[in-house]
């Protein structure tokens, strides 16, 4: 559908029924004859809880701004952070074969010969039998069988907590204390040693940064309206499309010449969406709804990134976000979406 114009009301409908849109065109996925079905991911801001490998994206951030140096996340550059598959972590990992002995000298390169039960996995490893190695002539009856893997997946944890419990009960009878009374100043202990541990939030992490003054660097964010553009977008929309086409060939492969110019601003910069007032006033955070550019400047200079992104009543959404190849160490994906 080709909308020529749109009130925020009517395109937040119409993304609360699966629809998107590229430029001025509103389209609705047919997700049961795509190939990369598309859905609408929607992140309950207020309980959001960075995962460990978005906590380090901000804390690689923080370092680069207060030091320009690139820390831990120069080992990952030209990467983008994403959570591993949990079957390659724990195919990683293994420590228990079947009957208990060490099976490290499986190889990578030999797992395809391998049977794999996810339902068999005690915490600790991965039960693993080479197709061509089962030992079919012990197999007995279920009843004749040792207990499962799953029943005894929790046994070590079991006999720590008695060990523990014992070791606090010979200690009230040596010291003529009260049993509960060790025991629940030992929970005392481990709460506070749990909550002294707890990773950290964003808030926490962000508030590292050093002001302008103090820093090396400084993170400077501009909300340009694209309907209508804005003087200062105009300025900067030819410097964007440069930017567009490294990103493009560097994280794509697809190269775009000079002349492709219309189509990037036909897909990118168009949009249908009236701006209107939220209400708040000019000086607010947020004085208008509809779609923009919001331009990361890394010391108000250098241009870094940009997010198309639309923000209606009920929602903030990402249409599309490029940066330049050169800051792909700082993973400014991810830490856009978190910020």
């Amino acid at each position: 559908m080709n909308a020529e114009k749109l009130t925020v009301a009517d395109y937040q409908a119409l993304m609360e029924r699966g629809w998107r849109r590229s430029g001025n065109i509103c389209y609705q996925p047919t997700n049961s004859i795509n190939c990369c079905p598309c859905y609408a991911i929607r992140c309950d801001t207020l309980n959001f809880k960075p995962s460990r490998s978005q906590r380090r994206v901000l804390t690689d951030m923080v370092t680069f701004l207060n030091t320009g140096k690139k820390s831990d996340g120069e080992r990952i550059a030209n990467t983008r952070v994403v959570e591993e598959d949990p079957l390659l972590v724990e195919l990683r990992n293994i420590y228990t074969s079947v009957d208990g002995d060490s099976c490290s000298k499986f190889r990578t390169s030999r797992f395809r010969t391998m049977s794999y039960h996810r339902e068999d996995a005690p915490d600790s490893g991965i039960c693993l039998v080479e197709k061509d190695e089962v030992p079919w002539k012990n197999l007995t009856s279920e009843s004749e069988q040792k207990p499962s893997v799953e029943q005894r997946s929790g046994s070590s944890k079991r006999k720590r907590w008695k060990a523990l419990q014992e070791k606090i009960y010979l200690r009230s009878v040596r010291e003529g204390v009260h049993y509960e009374k060790l025991m629940a100043e030992y929970f005392e202990r481990r709460q506070k040693r749990l909550a002294k541990n707890k990773p950290k939030e964003m808030e926490e992490i962000l508030k590292q940064i050093k002001s302008k003054e103090e820093a090396k660097h400084f993170i400077q964010m501009r909300l340009c309206p694209i309907n209508p553009r804005t003087p200062e977008l105009e300025k900067v929309l030819r410097q964007e499309f440069e930017i567009y086409k490294r990103y493009s060939e560097r994280v794509h492969g697809t190269v775009y010449k000079d002349s492709d110019y219309d189509i990037f601003v036909q897909a990118l910069v168009d949009s249908p969406i009236i701006l209107e007032d939220t209400g708040a006033g000019k000086n607010s955070q947020l004085p208008y709804f509809g779609s923009f550019h919001q331009q990361y400047w890394l010391d108000g200079k250098q241009l870094m990134a940009v997010g198309v992104i639309d923000i209606v009543p009920g929602y903030l959404s990402s249409s599309y976000f490029f940066y330049d190849p050169d800051f792909e160490f700082l993973h400014l994906g991810n830490y856009s979406a978190m910020q």
